[in-house]
């Protein structure tokens, strides 16, 4: 399976999750995955992109919401496009 080449962010995985008050188990049973895919996910693994529009579903956010943004002092992939 592809994974996602975007900027994931599992720490954010798990805000949201807590703050949804679901366990890891819960999650992974809302999104057909393994309790342990959801810990690996919140140490940093990627997911596949259908496993990552699973997760935004069960936890009612934006695909943005689970992304790192870009650094601040870098420009997207978008700007850098736009210059060339």
């Amino acid at each position: 399976m592809a994974h996602l080449r975007l900027p994931f962010d599992g720490d954010r995985l798990r805000d949201r999750r807590e703050r949804r008050g679901l366990s890891q188990t819960k999650l992974a049973a809302l999104v057909g995955a393994s309790p342990s895919r959801i810990s690996q996910l919140e140490a940093g693994e990627k997911p596949t992109p259908a496993l990552l529009l699973r997760l935004v579903a069960a936890l009612d956010v934006e695909i943005d919401d689970l992304l790192t943004p870009p650094p601040v002092d870098q420009p997207s992939e978008r700007a850098k496009q736009k210059a060339s």
